[in-house]
C-alpha cells in the first residue's frame, strides 16, 4: 500500500517537483481539478481525481455549509464594531461573491478532509494553499513538505470586471481589476453625464422611481411606459447605465437620470467617508486579531476554514472598506433628500442593492425576477440565492408557477407577490419568425458549470468532453446542417474552459458570446440546449418563446419534475441516450416539430403572465406609487 501522496491542484505545482517523484511508486498522486487531470493523463501518470471521494451527499453539504456563513458578520458583539448607520459594513461584502469564494475553497478542504479520513499518508506533498488547509484538518502529525508555489486563484468575481470591446465588428472582452474599472467608469460617467445633463438634480421634487443596477436596454419597454409625472433614477455602480452613442440617446429621449455617489455626495461628505473609512480600518484591524473567535465561527465538521479564508478577506475588505462606507453615505442620502415613490431591484445580494435597501425604512420596494428557474421542492434550497424567503417587500414574478411554489414552500403572503411577467422578454414575442431555408442551422447552447451549486466534478468535464466531441462528430455528417455554439457571457473560469474544449475539438465552429441571444435563437431552425446543472437555462424558455424545437441533453441520469417537462415541451435526454436518432428526429420530423413547438407555446402560457406587455403591467403598477 502506497504511504506517500502527492497532491496537486494545479500545473505549476507539478513543474516545481522533481519529475523523477512521479515515477517513485511509494507516491499516490491526486489531482484537483480538470486543468491537472488532462495534464497528468498526458503525461502518462498513474493518479487518483481527488474529487471521486466525495458523494453526493458531500455535494449537497458543501451548498450547506456555504450558505451557513451568510450572516456570519452578527454571531458576535464584536463584529458590530462595523456597523454604520446602523448597516454592518461587513455584511454589504456581495453574498455571490461571498458564496464563489466560500464555496470554492469548502469544496476543496472537504475534498481533502475525505481523503486524509480515507487515508494514512507519512508524507504529502502539498502547496502553501492545501497545506494550510490541512493543518486545520490533521489531528495527528502528518509530514507536509510544501511545494514552493505561493500563488492561488480565489474565486472573487468583482475583483475583475470583463468588457466587451468592439473591434472591426468584432466584441473581444478585456479584463480589468476593479480598482482600474472604477477609475475609468467614474471619468467616463462624469464626461458624458455633464455633457448630456444626465444627472439628477437634487432640487428635483417629482416623485421618482430608483432603478438598481439595471441593464438599460433590457428593460427599454419598461422605460418607455412610465409616465412623464415621475423622475426615473439609474443607480449603477457595477456597470455603467450608458455603454455606447445608442444607449445614451435613448436615455436622454426617455428623461432618464443617473447618480452615483461621486456625483451625489459633497465634499463635506466625502471628507467623512475619508474619516470614517480611517475608523473603520481600525476597528476591521482589531476584529482580525480574534483568530479563536473567527475560527469558531467558521467552522466545519469540527475542523475550521478560518486559516484559509482569513488573508484573502481581510485583503478583500480593506480595499473595498471606501466603497462600503461611500455606498451607506450615499444610500442615506438618496432616501432623505430624493423624494422616492418606490426601489425596484432585480436582487437583494449585491452591494449596491444591500446598501440602498437596508437605509430604506419606509419607502415601497419590488424585487423582479430576472432568470429562467422552476424550483421544485427537492431543490428548494437552492432558492436561496434569489433571495425571495430574505425579502420583505413586493415580489414581482414572471407567472404563476413560481407564484404557488412561493406561497406552497416559503408561506409568503399571496398579497405581496405580483405576476406580471418578464419586462425584458416583451421583445421576444414580437418578433418575425424567418422562414427555414433549404441549409439547417444548430444552435448550441451549453450551459456552464456553476461552481456555487457545487454539482460538478472531474467526471463532469469528461462526460461534457464526450458529448461534445459525439454531438459535433454526427452533426458534421448530416448534409446542410451549419452549427453555431453560443456561451453564456459570463467570463467565469468554467465557461472558458469550456470555450477552449470546443476550439479543441472543431476550430472551424463559429463561437459567440457577447452578441444578443435573441439574434441567434432568432435565425436558427432548431436549438440544442446542453443542461449540465440543477436548473434549466433561461435560454430554454427564450427558445420555446420564440418557437423553436429544442432538445434539451442532461449531464444526469437524476430527474426533477419540472414544469416544462410535464408540459413536453422540448426533447429531454440525457448525455448516454440515442444522441443520433433524436438530432435527426428533432431536425426532420415536421410533425414532431410542430408537436414540440405547440407544447412549448402551452408552456410559456402558462409559466409567464402578460406574454409581450409585462412592461407595460409593471410600469401601471409603479406608475400607481
Amino acid at each position: 500500500m502506497k504511504t506517500k501522496a502527492i497532491f496537486l491542484e494545479n500545473i505549476t505545482d507539478y513543474e516545481k517537483l522533481d519529475e523523477s517523484i512521479f515515477s517513485d511508486n511509494e507516491y499516490l498522486i491526486f489531482s484537483f481539478n480538470i486543468d491537472v487531470y488532462n495534464f497528468l493523463k498526458n503525461k502518462k501518470h498513474d493518479f487518483k481525481i481527488a474529487d471521486e471521494y466525495l458523494t453526493s451527499d458531500d455535494h449537497s453539504k458543501i451548498y450547506e455549509y456555504t450558505t451557513s456563513f451568510y450572516d456570519w458578520h452578527k454571531r458576535d458583539q464584536i463584529l458590530e464594531t462595523m456597523e454604520l448607520e446602523g448597516t454592518n459594513l461587513l455584511g454589504i461584502f456581495d453574498t455571490a461573491e461571498l458564496h464563489h469564494l466560500l464555496i470554492r475553497e469548502i469544496h476543496c478542504f472537504i475534498i481533502l478532509k475525505r481523503i486524509l479520513e480515507k487515508f494514512h499518508f507519512t508524507e504529502i506533498y502539498a502547496n502553501k494553499h492545501l497545506s494550510i488547509m490541512m493543518t486545520s484538518i490533521l489531528k495527528d502529525n502528518y509530514k507536509i513538505i510544501q511545494i514552493p508555489n505561493l500563488h492561488h486563484d480565489f474565486a472573487i468575481p468583482f475583483e475583475k470586471y470583463s468588457i466587451p470591446l468592439s473591434i472591426l465588428g468584432y466584441k473581444i472582452p478585456i479584463t480589468l481589476s476593479r480598482n482600474t474599472y472604477k477609475k475609468i467608469k467614474s471619468t467616463f460617467e462624469s464626461f458624458v453625464g455633464k455633457g448630456s445633463n444626465l444627472w439628477f438634480n437634487p432640487n428635483n421634487s417629482k416623485k421618482s422611481i430608483l432603478f438598481l443596477e439595471f441593464n438599460f436596454e433590457q428593460y427599454l419597454d419598461l422605460f418607455k411606459n412610465i409616465k412623464s409625472d415621475k423622475n426615473i433614477i439609474l443607480v449603477n455602480m457595477r456597470r455603467p447605465a450608458f455603454t455606447d452613442l445608442n444607449s445614451l440617446k435613448l436615455l436622454k429621449n426617455l428623461n432618464c437620470s443617473i447618480v452615483t455617489p461621486d456625483y451625489f455626495l459633497s465634499s463635506y461628505e466625502k471628507k467623512l467617508v475619508l474619516k470614517n473609512t480611517k475608523k473603520y480600518l481600525v476597528n476591521l484591524n482589531k476584529i482580525w486579531t480574534q483568530s479563536d473567535l473567527l475560527s469558531k465561527i467558521f467552522r466545519i465538521e469540527d475542523c475550521s476554514i478560518w486559516n484559509t479564508i482569513k488573508d484573502i478577506l481581510l485583503q478583500t475588505y480593506q480595499r473595498r472598506l471606501e466603497d462600503y462606507v461611500k455606498l451607506i453615505l450615499f444610500a442615506k442620502k438618496i432616501s432623505t433628500s430624493i423624494n422616492l415613490s418606490c426601489i425596484v431591484s432585480l436582487n437583494v445580494i449585491g452591494e449596491t442593492e444591500k446598501s440602498i435597501l437596508d437605509q430604506n425604512k419606509k419607502i415601497p420596494s419590488i424585487l423582479l425576477e430576472h432568470g429562467f428557474t422552476n424550483y421544485v421542492p427537492e431543490l428548494s434550497k437552492f432558492d436561496i440565492s434569489n433571495m425571495y424567503s430574505l425579502f420583505k417587500d413586493k415580489i414581482a414574478l414572471w407567472g404563476n408557477i413560481q407564484k404557488e411554489y412561493l406561497i406552497k414552500q416559503h408561506s409568503i403572503p399571496e398579497e405581496r407577490i405580483l405576476t406580471i411577467g418578464s419586462s425584458r422578454h416583451d421583445a421576444f414575442f414580437n418578433q418575425n419568425i424567418p422562414h427555414n431555408t433549404s441549409k439547417k442551422t444548430v444552435l448550441i447552447t451549453p450551459g456552464q458549470f456553476d461552481e456555487p451549486n457545487a454539482v460538478y466534478d472531474t467526471n463532469s468535464f469528461i462526460k461534457y468532453n464526450t458529448l461534445f466531441k459525439k454531438l459535433l462528430s454526427i452533426l458534421k455528417q448530416i448534409p446542410d446542417v451549419s452549427v453555431i455554439i453560443k456561451l453564456h457571457p459570463s467570463q467565469q473560469k468554467n465557461n472558458l474552459y469550456l470555450k477552449k474544449m470546443i476550439q479543441k475539438i472543431d476550430s472551424n465552429i463559429p463561437i459567440k458570446q457577447s452578441t444578443p441571444i435573441i439574434n441567434e435563437i432568432q435565425s436558427c431552425d432548431v436549438l440544442i440546449n446542453i443542461f449540465p446543472e440543477l436548473f434549466p437555462s433561461t435560454v430554454l424558455l427564450e427558445g420555446l418563446i420564440l418557437k423553436k424545437p429544442i432538445m434539451n441533453i442532461s449531464l444526469y441520469d437524476r430527474h426533477y419534475d419540472f414544469e416544462f417537462e410535464k408540459d413536453e415541451s422540448v426533447l429531454s435526454i440525457n448525455d448516454s441516450g440515442d444522441l443520433e436518432k433524436n438530432i435527426k428526429k428533432l431536425l426532420f420530423d415536421k410533425e414532431f416539430q410542430s408537436r414540440l413547438i405547440q407544447n412549448g407555446t402551452k408552456h410559456v402560457n402558462r409559466y409567464m403572465s402578460n406574454p409581450g406587455h409585462a412592461s407595460k403591467e409593471l410600469a401601471r403598477i409603479l406608475n400607481s406609487y
